[in-house]
């Protein structure tokens, strides 16, 4: 098993994840011990919580290197670590993804995009558009947590048909956030609305690194297949920045659409 996690907060004192070295280090080895051989951390770049400019998120993934390159001479063998960023929606992120000020999931073409609870459906179709067009895919972070995609999940299902990839969080497969929670999480699962799992992980214990639990999960419920394409497969393709080919989602039930008939009558 050689997972590979593309979104956690494992870098030292930079958002409200791993506040030190120490603490980085605590939950890789943590990761490693379940079978995570490579990780994007993905940092906040959020304006007015979390600015984080380019250079000192840099900085700060240099320093971890580093002391990766000290333990392994020790000879202890801990995840690979990448650098990327959890992007909340702004004005002007498309340009500032192309200048290099926000930074996109370990260098490649795919943008892990957090949206607000509250959002406008149109500006996020047009912006979903314009980064396909300026040559970047994005990938929803934690789409079963954002507060209008829990009421309204059938938006999901349409910006994942206008090209974008849906990625939730391991607690969230396995019942840690609470029932509610995974039971959306399942039902896009079901639906194949969800492309990548990743543990979203921000300190050792609360919310800690390893995959293997969720994983489990959906061995269980959903085959070994895909387990494989959800924990292995699609997130080793982001990292390397390959084409990602999804299967089509399956069509929410009328259940499973609410807002639907206010979509459909213009008053989104």
């Amino acid at each position: 098993m050689s997972l590979v996690d593309t979104h956690c907060h494992v870098l030292p004192g930079v958002d409200d994840g791993a506040p030190d070295l120490e603490t980085s280090l605590e939950m890789l080895r943590a990761a490693a011990a379940a079978g995570t051989a490579a990780m994007i951390a993905t940092p906040h770049q959020h304006p007015g919580r979390y600015p984080n400019p380019a250079g000192p998120l840099k900085a700060a993934h240099a320093l971890l290197q580093e002391a990766l390159r000290e333990r392994a001479a020790a000879g202890e063998k801990l995840p690979e670590i990448h650098l990327g960023a959890e992007v909340h929606l702004d004005d002007g992120l498309v340009e500032r993804l192309r200048s290099g000020e926000l930074l996109s999931l370990a260098g490649g073409p795919f943008v892990l995009l957090e949206l607000p609870d509250v959002f406008p459906t149109g500006p996020v179709e047009q912006l979903l558009y314009e980064l396909q067009v300026a040559g970047f895919q994005v990938v929803l972070a934690h789409p079963e947590r954002i507060g209008r995609l829990v009421r309204e999940p059938a938006l999901i299902e349409r910006f994942v048909e206008r090209g974008a990839l849906a990625q939730v969080t391991g607690h969230s497969v396995s019942g840690r956030f609470g029932p509610e929670c995974r039971s959306l999480t399942h039902r896009l699962l079901e639906a194949r609305l969800v492309h990548v799992v990743a543990s979203d992980a921000h300190d050792p214990r609360r919310r800690p690194t390893p995959l293997a639990e969720a994983r489990a999960v959906v061995a269980e419920a959903f085959g070994e297949g895909e387990a494989v394409r959800l924990f292995e497969e699609t997130p080793r393709a982001i990292l390397e920045g390959r084409p990602v080919v999804v299967p089509p989602p399956r069509p929410l039930t009328p259940e499973e659409r609410p807002g639907l008939l206010k979509r459909l009558f213009g008053r989104d």
